[in-house]
């Protein structure tokens, strides 16, 4: 009778340890998803920015090419 309660006490933190190994597997995956979507947006507003420049300055190199001329 007490092997069956050493048993069962074993298989109770056996599980405990595999949901704790578990839970920290997905809480470390949903941060890592969460710093891939902060980068994937800092990349897309960065290259917006870059375009955006790219337009003013062209826009700004006409301006002085016409009144060059």
């Amino acid at each position: 009778m007490l092997v069956n309660y050493i048993h069962g006490d074993k298989s109770l933190e056996l599980k405990a340890k595999w949901e704790h190994k578990t839970d920290n597997t997905i809480k470390k995956n949903i941060m890592r998803n969460a710093v891939e979507d902060m980068r994937k947006r800092k990349s897309s507003d960065l290259r917006a920015r870059k375009a955006k420049l790219a337009d003013m300055l062209a826009k700004e190199d006409q301006l002085y090419e016409s009144e060059f001329l």
